[in-house]
């Protein structure tokens, strides 16, 4: 992946995304992490064809992310597995390929995790995720 993970616009405009559409963040009421989803033992908790949706998601994220200048706020104004997964990658706290987050460290994940629990509700957890 390109620095696109490292861009502090991207960075924010994604923090932006999980508050507009009152996303918890790192929580189930959005797409579950990319490790998690690649493990299909997760077929055994959730549909096959959720997880299918999950991994396809994060491959698009992966292709549009390795593109340079890439501006996640054109595709972030809706609420969609593509935009969840893109942040996801964005925001995580792991490294992905081995490339170390330097903007977003994890005193940042902690801070929007307890920012957007307000947003977490179980009876809605990642039902407009899945609408797609």
């Amino acid at each position: 992946m390109t620095d696109n993970v490292n861009d502090k616009k991207n960075i924010e405009a994604c923090k932006k995304f999980y508050h507009q559409h009152k996303i918890a963040f790192n929580t189930d009421n959005g797409i579950p992490d990319y490790s998690s989803s690649k493990d299909w033992s997760f077929t055994r908790t959730y549909d096959k064809k959720d997880v299918e949706a999950w991994n396809k998601a994060y491959d698009n994220a992966i292709d549009k992310l390795q593109k340079s200048d890439f501006d996640i706020a054109k595709h972030t104004k809706k609420n969609n597995l593509n935009a969840q997964a893109m942040c996801r990658f964005i925001l995580s706290s792991i490294s992905y390929g081995g490339e170390k987050r330097k903007a977003f460290k994890g005193k940042d994940f902690d801070a929007l995790q307890k920012e957007t629990a307000k947003y977490y509700d179980k009876s809605k957890a990642r039902k407009e995720a899945l609408d797609f």
